[in-house]
């Protein structure tokens, strides 16, 4: 572990030691051992050694940093959707009654496009009706938009859902304009 003192290479081996708490003692390890290989006897480090010693510890840090990652990725992952269920749990509770209506409001814009398009496009075709393919479309990118909005929310990203959410306005404006 490292101890007191000052320098460049004490403030480098506390950084990593502060990055690698878990693995205290190897990764430590390796700064000393470097520290001792390149200081020896010596009480000061020959021009270069600095970044020597840089350059050994982070190749050798970020090998036993990507072991230990490696090591604990399936436990960790696990953990984090543990985490990530539990929170969707809770959020599903409090806000269950408004997710349902907006759902269900969303099922019902899809169905009346829907059967809306089922019953007009044979006309529409034949008089090649631009404005009736323009707004179909539309309709279909704001369903689309008002789906990731509601997955957003259901997810507790409020912000991407509040993006989105800008975005389909953007899609009811221009509905609004070719409308005119």
């Amino acid at each position: 572990m490292p101890t007191g003192g000052s320098g460049p290479h004490k403030t480098l081996c506390w950084r990593y030691y502060g990055l690698m708490k878990e693995e205290t003692g190897t990764l430590v390890g390796v700064i000393e051992r470097v520290l001792a290989q390149e200081l020896g006897d010596r009480a000061e480090m020959p021009e270069g050694a600095i970044e020597h010693l840089a350059r050994e510890c982070l190749l050798d840090g970020a090998g036993m940093l990507k072991n230990t990652l490696n090591k604990r990725r399936k436990a960790m992952l696990r953990d984090q959707a543990r985490c990530r269920r539990a929170f969707e749990r809770r959020l599903r509770k409090r806000w269950k009654e408004p997710f349902e209506l907006f759902e269900t409001c969303l099922v019902i814009a899809q169905e009346m496009g829907s059967e809306f398009n089922a019953n007009h496009r044979p006309a529409a075709a034949t008089s090649n009706d631009l404005v009736f393919e323009v707004m179909t479309r539309l309709h279909g990118r704001a369903c689309h938009l008002a789906s990731e909005v509601l997955h957003l929310m259901t997810g507790g990203y409020a912000s991407g859902a509040l993006t989105r959410w800008r975005a389909l306005h953007e899609v009811v404006v221009v509905m609004l304009f070719v409308d005119l």
